[in-house]
Parts: structure tokens; sequence; C-alpha cells
């Protein structure tokens, strides 16, 4: 009974995207515009709220703003790139902009983004910088590759001693 008068501050909004993909390297910042309606008969303020798991900073600007009713307006959610490819749901949350009272009643719209990170093989990506770890070879490969080495330049020298007698100039 006393939430029913609360109920009537609930307010209806929509966007103009039913899901952001998000491609780029990981560290790299990537930007999604979105366009938000206010579809109620009052005003309503809006706010970004992002998921704890996603531990990578995300923002929208503004980051609060309000809308009159039929009212629209562009916002940016910006966001770092993942290391791994994911899909989390952002939230905007609207709520009636004459609440005054701590506990507030909101509406939100959950708003899928799949973050595609691109890799680059061999490539570590730190401070955005590329940058490819230097690593010496195995001492053993290089033993190995040298006495491939004398061994190839010993069978040449002794194959041009040695002609074989086929074309009628060797020793056999």
């Amino acid at each position: 009974m006393f939430l029913l008068p609360s109920a009537v501050y609930a307010g209806s909004s929509s966007v103009d995207q039913s899901r952001i993909v998000a491609s780029g390297m990981q560290g790299e910042a990537v930007a999604s515009r979105l366009r938000v309606t206010n579809t109620d008969t009052i005003d309503q303020q809006y706010q970004l709220s992002t998921p704890e798991t996603f531990s990578e900073p995300m923002s929208m600007n503004p980051q609060k703003f309000r809308l009159k009713p039929g009212q629209s307006q562009d916002v940016v959610v910006r966001f770092w790139m993942p290391e791994e490819s994911q899909k989390i749901y952002v939230t905007l949350l609207a709520s009636d902009s004459r609440q005054r009272s701590v506990l507030k009643v909101a509406s939100a719209i959950n708003i899928p983004i799949e973050f595609v990170s691109s890799r680059v093989a061999g490539v570590a990506i730190q401070n955005k910088v590329l940058s490819a770890p230097f690593t010496l070879p195995n001492p053993w490969h290089l033993a190995v590759y040298l006495i491939d080495a004398m061994l190839i330049i010993a069978t040449a020298i002794m194959i041009r001693r040695h002609r074989p007698a086929f074309g009628g100039h060797g020793n056999y």
C-alpha cells in the first residue's frame, strides 16, 4: 500500500539501439552513440549503471541528464576494450525528476554490449605501446644447427673430391 503512490513515478523510455557491438584492440578506447527518448508524460532523469563484474572503466557523456516528455538526446558511451571478448549488460536508469527522496523508484533499460577484442599474434600490448619480447634461441638448438652446417660442408667437400664414375671423370 505504501508503494502504490511511488509506482506512479516509474517512467518509460526508449533507446535507438537494441545492442552495441564494440571491436578493437585490448586497452583501446571505444565510443558508441546512443539516442535516448523520454516516452513518458513527465520529466525523466537518466544515468548509466555498469555491472560490478566489468573491470574496465566505462562512462556516458553526459553522465546525468533530464528529458522532457517526447524529448530525445544523443549520448556517447565510452569504454576501454577488455583483454578477452565478452558480453555484458549496462543499464540506463530513468527516474522521475520530481522525486526528492533518498529511495527512488526507477525504470531501467538493459543494453547488451558485446566486446570483440582483436589480437595480433605474438604481440603484447602494454600502456598502449606495441612491444614484442626479445628472446634468445635455446643454446642446444644453436649447437644442432652448427653441427648440421658442418656436416653439409663436409659432405659437399667430399662430393667435389670424389666425383662419381657415371661421367667418366672419377676414381671409382
